[in-house]
């Protein structure tokens, strides 16, 4: 089955991100991310939970994105500070140009 939920913290154990997930109560199940992405999100935002084959295990399929822009057949990473405001981005353009902006000073 997969639910809605609500992320609320995070723990790493052996080298795993585990996160913390409100639903009917709370829960925690492993999280799932495409090779390379290391990512965590804000707290309250929508996760996706499913439940697999194995009732001991769990896992957090995705977030919901809360602030698209990209148009079909472009690629943007972000970050977001604990108020959810956009800080700094990559922006792969399907032009074949990037654009990257960094909106606080303490990022390099």
């Amino acid at each position: 089955m997969i639910y809605f939920s609500k992320f609320s913290d995070f723990v790493i154990e052996n080298g795993k991100r585990v996160l913390k997930v409100l639903q009917f109560g709370a829960k925690s199940a492993d999280e799932c991310l495409p090779f390379g992405i290391d990512s965590v999100p804000i707290k309250g935002m929508s996760t996706i939970y499913a439940e697999t084959s194995n009732d001991a295990e769990s896992v957090i399929l995705g977030v919901i994105n809360e602030s698209q822009i990209a148009e079909s057949g472009e690629t943007r990473f972000y970050s977001m500070d604990a108020n959810k405001a956009v800080k700094s981005t990559v922006y792969l353009k399907k032009d074949g140009t990037y654009t990257s902006d960094v909106n606080d000073s303490n990022i390099q």
